[in-house]
């Protein structure tokens, strides 16, 4: 995944200073983390006790989580795609 940053930022790397370059690097991996860790999480939850009543609200927050981690990390590629034209 880091390989693939890179690269997509390789075209415009004499324009954006290394620190900044890494500072992407790092959001991305931690956006992919944080998908990751609440998909993880949500699929457990549904696997150990199913959709109860009581755990309606949790498993909401988690997909909530992972649709907002979803699109911030798509308005990443997106403002990336828009930055090359």
């Amino acid at each position: 995944m880091v390989i693939l940053i890179y690269e997509l930022l390789s075209v415009n790397m004499a324009e954006i200073s290394q620190s900044h370059i890494d500072r992407i690097v790092q959001n991305y991996q931690e956006l992919i983390r944080i998908i990751n860790f609440a998909s993880s999480t949500e699929y457990r939850l549904v696997s150990e006790y199913g959709e109860t009543e009581d755990s309606i609200n949790d498993l909401e927050e988690l997909a909530g989580v992972v649709t907002d981690a979803t699109d911030r990390f798509k308005r990443f590629q997106l403002g990336y795609a828009v930055s090359r034209k």
